[in-house]
């Protein structure tokens, strides 16, 4: 089972987030709190969510470029023991994206969801002798304060890589992580950037 994955219908009767969300610590929550980082990378170190993760706070780097196609409103990793004896550790988190380009892209429900095909298939194919399993949904989102439609649809990707000590899951969710930012932001795409007169 190197790579399990799964896409959930989206519900329309789900609660709608409205951004930018706030702190919540209430029974038990670590949600500090949205940070528009769009064209600001270097907020990225201020994000708690990342905790030693080199991987997540690069990927978060990434959608943080003026010219990324999605940017980040939300993440987690945290690593847990195995709930039974026999079980494995995991490394287990989130990352939920919306499409930078809120009045035309992030409107279409459909589109994210294809999204989730392409990343389905770009993890299947860099799994290599990993552990994954993947849940791939889309989410309503109100994006009004951030300049965008009352209603948009964000890409919500929760994850678990599998390991037999929890270094080892650690080390096959930052495979994984690197996995999702060369899908979001190819390295080619980042090069080919850098040289061009602004």
């Amino acid at each position: 089972m190197p790579l399990d994955f799964d896409i959930e219908r989206p519900n329309e009767d789900e609660t709608v987030l409205v951004l930018p969300y706030v702190r919540n610590f209430k029974e038990g929550r670590t949600n500090h709190g949205f940070r528009d980082t769009r064209g600001r990378p270097e907020l990225i170190d201020e994000i708690a969510e990342t905790g030693a993760s080199p991987a997540l706070k690069e990927l978060l780097r990434t959608l943080a470029q003026p010219t990324s196609k999605y940017f980040s409103i939300g993440c987690d990793l945290r690593t847990w023991p195995p709930a039974e004896p026999g079980d494995a550790y995991q490394a287990a988190g989130y990352v939920q994206l919306l499409s930078s380009d809120l009045a035309r892209e992030a409107i279409h429900r459909r589109r994210q969801m294809l999204f989730g095909r392409a990343l389905e298939a770009h993890l299947d194919s860099h799994v290599g002798d990993d552990d994954w399993v993947v849940r791939f949904a889309v989410a309503m989102v109100g994006a009004v304060e951030l300049g965008g439609p009352e209603q948009v649809w964000s890409p919500v990707i929760e994850f678990s890589a599998l390991g037999e000590t929890a270094a080892e899951a650690e080390a096959s969710a930052e495979r994984l992580l690197r996995a999702l930012r060369d899908l979001v932001a190819p390295p080619t795409a980042l090069q080919s950037g850098r040289g061009e007169a602004s």
